[in-house]
């Protein structure tokens, strides 16, 4: 009997389970057999890794199987094995085993013999024929150490060396564990590679293409352990040799397994274009453009930039689909700056995605992001349950009581799988903690490196998400990906910032700065370092625009009222909660409240959910002259981001001149029901930039003034907008742009703001500092030299820190969700403030305490992240008690018109 066969990989708590346990060797070949299936049905990550790597594509596959198949060596210590005490007993009759210690788990110890105990028997045994010619064992340790590191760090995070922990190997291995792992290693060697090796060259490129080839190899054995584990690899207990079992058990295990996961590619179908994608009459010039442009090979950078309602998402996705049908890429994540655009993207996604592949493909789209579950578009697509719970642990990963309909339910039930999926929709996060020292990051890369990258709206991040991006950028070239970014107002400097990174990834050391101010324009960025400037030609779409300032808040009210009162329909874009909510309780006074509508991002997810709705009914496609005529909508900035909406007249606070055209651009944006209207009127409430005080800003907008702190930037938003009154896009849209963010013209800001900017650039400076010290560097490889972090902790954006609540109505004798029936809708009720602005609840005592612990018992988890604040009824609204800042007890008070309101 082989001496690696008593040892146990997997127990079973199910008695009516024909084995108990499952071998160890058997569970590790499980994994190596998903592997094996993955690649020899996936040719897009075969020719990644190939591409990485100067040895054969079959070679390079054997030596990824036999790695996977040691993923879980560290298993072999009597440390771990004694975890079940009763299957220790049964495996090892008579002996004792040790106890595990704190903090060294399983992959800790893998490592640890992988890199010691493993590595000095193949150097010794020359397993492998290294060329020592112009290297010595030092430089193919580094190699090793490189490519096994995401072999045994498989649990989400590399493992840290124990050698800084003062733990000899000889205390986690007896020597027959030892020996056992040796063996098993040995025969898997033998198992995986039949036919003599190749001598491989030692040199500095290997070492760099194994570093950056280790992201890929830790997502690939994450997901091979994960795939793995689950329900449909049947624990087995039956000694038979390693050969027989793999053939007999793990690949048609493993061939069922991988194709219920849903993660293999897709056939995709011939380019369609525009017109058959989305049954468009005549493509727009843009989108012309993406269909019949040359693109170059490898990697691709391409930044689309063109006004709002041009038809920038169709051009995107037409230029995906080439690269689909060329064999490019296997699909494609759709990144977008909030959840309800995401949502919005989505809705929109279902009808076209299916045409991107052949008739007998079975594509899958995903939403991805924190609250998917509350979109009926994503519920409607996967069968997850009565009460929408998310499976959440690989063990219920085949999960058949609910079978998949439009998503595969194994990728639908974790975000960090969202990026597998054929088609992905979600916010920019879900790709940006790919490139983040968050736990299972390099799952994301695995899909993000086969897949076509979006980013919509990508001028609209800050320092902070810019320099992530960035990083981001990097990773997706130097692993071969491509990346699509748009943009209706993006500045010069930013477009340079993103091209560099991007062709830093590709490994170029120089870079040649783009600055063609053509407008529209596709930019291309290809393998070989070449850039193409692309302007296009003959645009259809050209919108005027009048400028008019207002410097009195009296004036906006009149001219709502003015243009209510003649029929039409008008958006006042506020800066700031507050501001909307005050406006919005103003303006009911003197226009019927029926015709006032109110939207922020501070109400419980139902009642957002169905404001957004009804906005997007009234004032979207189709239009419906009766339902939009004399009404007013107060929004804040959730409205200026990827809604399809047309107003009639639209009035914004001054905000960065960016933000300025995309809010204009939510007016007459359906030009064919506008032919005989007027030039639209753009009223901007602003200061005079003429007359200058410290607190030029503050004074009119003194909350506002924290949202957007460069306050010379605004100066030189309203020193434009004054200056042209009479705007046409998109001939000057490159103009409006460069006259803010251009670096020559930072020096005109008044020097009674440049204080204020110099705080405002100091704390830029501050937050890319720890943006980069953040951000993955991808040449350095798989490391535990980063402070790897959960998900939850490793942020995606900056600023102010938030806390989720649950709000819940007590009506003395029970609570139930603002939202409605309890408990399905639980999630809808939720909000998220910041910690300024509530620091803590009152307690509960007596009944209502009980309540509330009965309540949170009875939720998913017991909704750890959220916590749960009890209104009572009063006069048609709700109110509560809350803690602010300054630990004053204050009345906080919600309905479902105004949202979350804090009384002073």
């Amino acid at each position: 009997m082989k001496p690696y066969y008593p040892f146990w990989g997997k127990t079973s708590r199910d008695e009516q389970s024909a084995d108990p346990y499952h071998l160890l060797v058997y569970h590790c070949l499980d994994a190596a057999a998903v592997a094996n299936v993955i690649l020899e049905n996936n040719q897009y990550l075969r020719e990644r890794f190939a591409s990485l790597f100067p040895s054969g594509t079959e070679q390079i596959s054997n030596l990824i199987q036999f790695s996977v198949a040691l993923h879980d060596l560290g298993k072999f210590s009597g440390r771990f094995q004694s975890l079940s005490r009763e299957t220790f007993t049964i495996l090892n009759p008579g002996k004792t085993g040790k106890p595990y210690l704190p903090g060294i788990r399983h992959d800790a110890m893998g490592t640890a013999f992988i890199t010691e105990s493993l590595w000095e028997t193949v150097l010794e045994e020359e397993w492998f024929p290294f060329d020592t010619d112009d290297a010595d064992e030092f430089d193919w340790q580094d190699i090793w150490e490189a490519w096994f590191q995401p072999i045994s760090g498989h649990h989400g995070s590399p493992t840290q060396p124990l050698a800084g922990q003062r733990i000899a190997i000889s205390s986690l291995f007896s020597q027959e564990e030892t020996e056992a792992a040796l063996d098993f290693s040995y025969d898997c060697f033998q198992l995986f590679f039949k036919d003599p090796l190749q001598k491989v060259p030692y040199s500095e490129e290997l070492l760099s293409a194994t570093k950056r080839g280790s992201w890929l190899l830790a997502g690939l054995t994450i997901l091979c352990d994960w795939i793995a584990s689950g329900d449909m690899f049947a624990h087995n207990a039956t000694e038979m040799p390693l050969e027989e079992y793999w053939k007999t058990y793990a690949l048609p295990q493993a061939e069922d397994a991988v194709r219920a996961a849903g993660i293999l590619p897709q056939t995709p179908s011939a380019p369609l274009g525009v017109k058959k994608l989305f049954s468009y009459g005549t493509p727009r010039p843009i989108q012309h453009l993406t269909e019949t442009m040359a693109l170059p090979k490898g990697p691709l950078l391409m930044i689309i930039e063109d006004q709002t309602g041009s038809g920038k998402t169709e051009a995107a996705i037409t230029a995906t689909h080439r690269l689909l049908a060329r064999g490019d890429a296997d699909g494609f994540f759709f990144a977008l700056p909030t959840t309800a655009t995401a949502n919005s993207m989505y809705e929109r996604m279902e009808s076209a995605y299916r045409k991107l592949y052949t008739d007998d493909a079975h594509p899958w789209l995903v939403l991805s992001h924190g609250s998917r579950k509350l979109s009926p578009g994503f519920r409607r697509m996967v069968h997850i349950g009565p009460e929408g719970k998310d499976t959440g642990t690989p063990k219920e990963i085949t999960n058949n009581d609910y079978p998949p309909a439009e998503c595969s339910a194994w990728i639908a039930d974790n975000r960090k799988k969202s990026l597998l999926a054929t088609v992905g929709v979600g916010t920019v996060d879900q790709a940006l903690m790919a490139a983040l020292p968050s736990r299972h990051q390099s799952l994301r890369l695995l899909g993000l490196a086969t897949h076509v990258l979006i980013v919509d709206e990508v001028h609209s991040y800050d320092t902070y998400m810019h320099t992530i991006l960035m990083g981001l950028l990097r990773f997706q070239a130097a692993l071969g990906g491509s990346v699509i970014l748009l943009s209706a107002t993006l500045p010069i400097q930013i477009r340079n910032d993103l091209a560099k990174a991007f062709c830093e990834g590709l490994g170029h050391q120089t870079f040649t700065p783009l600055q063609s101010a053509e407008y529209p324009l596709i930019t291309l960025c290809a393998g070989d370092g070449n850039h193409e400037i692309v302007p296009v030609q003959d645009t259809e779409r050209h919108l005027h625009y009048r400028i008019t300032p207002l410097s009195e808040i009296q004036d906006v009210h009149a001219v709502i009222l003015e243009k209510a009162r003649s029929g039409k329909c008008v958006c006042w874009v506020r800066n700031t909660v507050s501001d909307a909510v005050e406006s919005y309780q103003h303006i009911r006074k003197s226009v019927d409240s029926d015709h006032v509508l109110l939207f922020h991002a501070r109400f419980i997810a139902a009642d957002r959910e169905r404001i957004e709705t009804e906005i997007l009914s009234r004032f979207g496609k189709p239009f419906n002259e009766k339902r939009r005529k004399g009404m007013v909508v107060i929004a804040t900035q959730v409205i200026e981001q990827s809604l399809d909406l047309d107003f009639d007249c639209l009035i914004s606070d001054l905000a960065p001149i960016d933000s300025v055209i995309q809010r204009a651009g939510r007016m007459h944006r359906h030009a064919e029901f506008h032919q005989n209207d007027k030039i639209p009127e753009l009223f901007v409430l602003m200061p005079d930039p003429k007359q200058m005080t410290k607190d030029w800003y503050t004074k009119l907008f003194p909350i506002g003034a924290y949202v957007y702190p460069h306050h010379g930037q605004l100066w030189l938003t309203a020193k434009t907008l004054c200056e042209n009154t009479d705007i046409s896009l998109p001939a000057d849209a490159r103009m409006l742009i460069e006259s803010v963010y251009s670096p020559e013209v930072q020096e005109s800001v008044p020097e009674s703001l440049q204080n204020k900017e110099i705080e405002a650039l100091g704390k830029d400076f501050g937050d890319i500092s720890i943006a980069l010290n953040n951000t993955l560097p991808v040449f350095s490889g798989y490391s535990w030299k980063m402070n790897w972090m959960d998900e939850t902790v490793t942020p995606t954006r900056l600023g102010e820190p938030v806390r989720s609540y649950i709000l819940v109505l007590w009506d003395g004798s029970s609570i139930t969700p603002l939202a409605g029936s309890y408990p399905d809708d639980w999630e809808k009720s939720t909000i998220s403030v910041s910690v300024r602005t509530i620091a803590k609840i009152p307690e509960c005592e007596g009944e209502l305490a009980s309540s509330i612990e009965h309540f949170r018992t009875s939720l998913p988890h017991q909704a750890k992240w959220y916590e749960i604040l009890p209104f009572i009824e009063d006069e048609g609204t709700f109110k509560a008690k809350i803690y602010n800042q300054s630990q004053r007890c204050i009345e906080v008070r919600y309905s479902h018109e105004t949202g979350i309101v804090f009384c002073k």
